[in-house]
């Protein structure tokens, strides 16, 4: 998985920045804006607290900026399966093997 990463990254490595990215304004969005410095720490006295030590830790960083995956380990399969994207069914695992592949075949059929 990781010289697929690298790779990946390499090849869209001079891609522009979607602006979409600057609408976005959910929790993560906002989250990973933060921790790059784009955006200042807004939070409550608890908050600031917690974030404190994280906050301080930040360093920067001299490379250029790149879009990226953002959740690469969570979208790669590691053995060949079809996957049903119907909600509620998903990706084989050890309690759901062949079994639940078959049923899904003969529903589709």
């Amino acid at each position: 998985m990781l010289r697929t990463g690298i790779a990946f990254h390499t090849a869209i490595a001079d891609q522009p920045r979607p602006a979409f990215l600057d609408l976005r304004d959910d929790p993560w969005s906002i989250g990973d804006r933060v921790a790059w410095d784009e955006l200042p720490v807004q939070a409550c006295p608890v908050a600031l607290d917690l974030l404190e030590p994280l906050i301080n830790a930040r360093r920067p960083v001299d490379l250029a900026s790149q879009v990226v995956h953002g959740d690469l380990p969570g979208n790669v399969l590691f053995r060949t399966c079809r996957m049903d994207a119907r909600p509620g069914r998903g990706i084989p695992t050890r309690d759901r093997p062949r079994r639940h592949l078959r049923q899904t075949r003969a529903e589709l059929s």
